[in-house]
């Protein structure tokens, strides 16, 4: 059975799928080789697996298509609060470059039949910049102005079907939706830097106008603030024109992931892996002065097909892919990252899986170390170490009665030495 995630959201902390950048990966411990022969005591000799071929990895997944449109040109509306018209000017400015981008937007999207968009202008809400601003509010506001019965604000363009709303909200305004906390990290609420939705254009109407809503998190990206705006808004404008109706007629998404928390869409699995472009733009009363933008890296399903490219894309030039995967069991087939768990009649279990490093060209050794958040009762061992593209490192899950039943994201975060960074992300299926 298909279940999508309501709204799609910009995670914190930044979880990825399999693609890599230059950025320098969280420490760990190198493998603590006592501990792993401990656990690999009594393993069936024939779950080993002898002289793997280096550039060896199960398929990485797909994101599925579940028949909703795409944006062909979609027209970008920035919207700010009174006081935030310079930043509304200059993210105008910045969706205007990114929307029409050969070497980001058309390199990473047009597989899925989108095309260059356009940026409308800036709509200002004059109302105070309100304290917090919860989900349930952003329909309203926008059905308010759309109908112009806002007593001082100019009333919003009738949205037509290229039309997307992109909130940027206030440092100072708390976001938040369904319990969930923007700009902060971690935590079973799925706590975000920005996300997508949809809303009736009025009320009663069946028509649905996207909007996104794009926070400014600190040290989230680049070094400033407006970075980390121009990382998050890239993500969801990428987002929206590959599955801008999520909830009513939703398109590209990875029906996997998101079973298991983990977004699915295509910022979704290369969140926080990023690209920086100079633009050279006019602007007034200073000529053309070059910006330099921080915009996010996107899934492409045709790179993940082939296996041998990185598929967070544009990819770092001139550096072979790598990475280090995870496998449930070299002999299940079809292949699959994800490792599912049945539990005996106590609610416990222990089983085996692997790592799987490997690689497309001479990266060195590399360096993993994994994070989880599979709660109270799941214990998995080793948490990191260093191994060689070919290896093959046994890891072992540890199930106890406290555990709760569901799906939960493991996630790898890997350096080589010879420079680069790569991220895998599974699940475990408890059950």
């Amino acid at each position: 059975m298909h279940r999508l995630v309501a709204r799609s959201l910009l995670i914190l902390p930044l979880l990825v799928f399999g693609c890599s950048d230059n950025a320098v990966a969280p420490g760990g411990n190198d493998l603590a080789t006592p501990l792993m022969v401990a656990d690999m005591a009594g393993l069936d000799a024939d779950m080993m697996l002898q002289g793997r071929d280096p550039t060896d990895h199960p398929p990485l997944l797909q994101m599925d298509y579940f028949g909703g449109t795409t944006f062909a040109s979609m027209e970008v509306w920035t919207i700010v609060w009174a006081g935030d018209e310079a930043l509304g000017a200059r993210m105008n400015e910045f969706v205007d470059w990114a929307v029409q981008s050969d070497e980001w937007w058309l390199t990473a999207m047009k597989e899925y039949g989108v095309g260059k968009g356009k940026a409308m202008g800036v709509l200002v809400i004059n109302a105070a910049k309100p304290a917090t601003l919860d989900d349930t509010a952003v329909g309203p506001l926008i059905r308010a102005h759309i109908a112009g019965t806002v007593a001082g604000d100019t009333q919003w363009p009738t949205p037509n079907a290229n039309t997307v709303f992109a909130f940027m909200v206030p440092v100072t305004t708390h976001s938040t939706m369904f319990g969930a906390q923007g700009c902060t990290s971690g935590g079973a609420g799925g706590e975000y830097g920005g996300y997508h939705s949809e809303t009736k254009i009025a009320t009663g109407s069946k028509v649905y106008v996207p909007y996104a809503i794009n926070l400014q998190c600190d040290g989230f990206a680049g070094n400033t603030l407006f970075d980390a705006l121009t990382y998050v808004t890239s993500h969801e404008l990428a987002e929206t024109a590959t599955d801008g109706h999520p909830q009513t007629k939703p398109a590209y998404v990875s029906q996997s992931a998101s079973q298991n928390g983990l977004g699915g869409e295509n910022g979704d699995l290369c969140n926080g892996l990023q690209n920086s472009y100079v633009a050279s733009q006019a602007e007034p009363d200073a000529g053309t002065i070059d910006n330099t933008y921080f915009v996010t890296r996107l899934w492409s399903n045709a790179a993940a097909a082939a296996g041998n490219l990185d598929p967070c894309q544009p990819a770092p030039s001139n550096k072979p892919y790598f990475n280090v995967a995870v496998e449930s069991s070299p002999a299940m087939e079809p292949r699959t990252p994800d490792i599912m768990i049945q539990t005996d009649a106590n609610g416990t279990a222990m089983v085996q899986a692997q790592f799987e490093p490997f690689a497309f060209g001479d990266v060195g050794s590399i360096k993993w170390s994994l994070q989880t958040d599979v709660g109270t009762g799941v214990t998995l061992v080793p948490t990191s170490g260093t191994a060689n593209a070919g290896d093959t490192v046994r890891f072992m899950i540890n199930v106890t009665k406290q555990a709760q039943p569901g799906g939960y994201p493991i996630d790898l975060f890997t350096q080589s030495a010879k420079g680069g960074h790569n991220q895998w992300t599974s699940s475990i299926t408890i059950q």
